[in-house]
């Protein structure tokens, strides 16, 4: 442990590893990069972020969101659509037409709830 990182490496029973880091970078996001020998730069948190969110609660409607190491957030719509953002403290922020809305997650990490009145569910990693 250094700092706020943790560097560690890994085995799964597939006999696949890799190493890495873990970083309490965000309040509520513990994650970080990590490389094994066919992913260079992967990046994880253990809260749920990364995956499939649906709109209103709509599997017709899902987001797929992945994050860097650095807090930064892609978004995409089930047309394609791409939605850049970040995490900063417990919140996601998302920028669409000149525009910032903040997303705060339930205790549960099931629910994103959205300052424009909209909300997300949790769809799943798939």
């Amino acid at each position: 442990m250094m700092g706020k990182k943790l560097q560690n490496t890994w085995t799964n029973s597939s006999g696949e590893s890799g190493s890495g880091w873990l970083e309490l970078s965000w309040n509520n996001f513990l994650g970080g990069p990590w490389h094994n020998q066919r992913v260079r730069d992967g990046s994880w948190t253990l809260m749920r972020v990364e995956g499939k969110w649906c709109f209103g609660g709509s599997r017709d409607r899902i987001r797929t969101v992945t994050h860097n190491a650095r807090g930064e957030v892609l978004s995409i719509a089930e047309d394609g659509t791409q939605t850049g953002g970040r995490l900063d403290g417990p919140w996601l922020y998302l920028e669409s037409d000149g525009m910032t809305i903040k997303g705060d997650m339930d205790f549960r990490a099931n629910r994103l709830n959205w300052s424009s009145g909209f909300f997300w569910t949790w769809c799943g990693r798939n």
